[in-house]
């Protein structure tokens, strides 16, 4: 029989979020994004990001409340693929926040979040999107 093979291995639970100890202590909008590389490319545009550790994880309610005393606004910004926009769906209900994604316009060009973006692209263009996607 042959051993299981993994795609990830991570030594976080579902508590650890990415990106928070670095947040302000109030803000605007807080962007809860899919992953490490997504926060860094907002936070290089000036905006507030965490991640959970993965995308199919909850964020506990705890938490989500402090974050809600201290944002305005949350926004989710997961993969515009079907595991992010169904991962998405399910939070912004759980968390009482709005949704983006990348544009399906860019889909084709193997483009699904935020740092795909910024490769192909630039950040002011990004910025563009993300002006437009919140709308």
């Amino acid at each position: 029989m042959q051993p299981r093979e993994s795609k990830w291995f991570s030594n976080i639970n579902r508590e650890d979020v990415q990106g928070i100890t670095q947040l302000p202590e109030t803000g605007d909008t807080l962007y809860i994004t899919s992953s490490l590389k997504d926060i860094i490319v907002l936070r290089k545009l000036g905006l507030n990001a965490i991640a959970p550790s993965a995308e199919t994880t909850i964020i506990p309610e705890d938490i989500i409340t402090m974050l809600k005393t201290r944002f305005k606004k949350l926004v989710i910004f997961y993969d515009n693929d079907n595991p992010g926009i169904i991962a998405s769906n399910k939070h912004s209900k759980i968390y009482e926040a709005s949704e983006i994604f990348v544009p399906f316009k860019y889909i084709s060009e193997d483009i699904k979040d935020p740092s795909d973006f910024v490769e192909k692209y630039s950040y002011e263009e990004l910025l563009d999107v993300i002006k437009n996607e919140e709308k």
